[in-house]
């Protein structure tokens, strides 16, 4: 992969955009875990889990639409920001409802 230079825009092809959608749901449990451990014990490894897995899911993002020769603009480029919320939209509701 190349390095990064600047933000990347969730969406690609449609293995990265799922990969994008269970990013967010790991950071979402993340932050969660966060919150619950002002409550309740929890080991410390948890989060260190959960933050390499997004981290994972981020790089596996990308390494598949390098593979499907997918290019996924950043925001300071021209680009259709609709259809890549769209594209995660549609992703997230076929993965909710079926």
């Amino acid at each position: 992969l190349k390095p990064l230079n600047s933000f990347i825009l969730p969406g690609g092809c449609e293995a990265a955009t799922f990969l994008h959608l269970a990013r967010t749901i790991c950071r979402r449990a993340e932050r969660s875990v966060v919150s619950l451990r002002s409550k309740e014990d929890i080991n410390d490894n948890t989060l260190v889990y959960l933050n390499r897995l997004s981290d994972w899911l981020f790089v596996a993002s990308r390494v598949e639409n390098q593979q499907n020769s997918t290019e996924v603009p950043g925001p300071q480029e021209k680009t259709n920001k609709t259809s890549c919320m769209k594209c995660l939209t549609s992703a997230y509701f076929e993965f909710k409802f079926n």
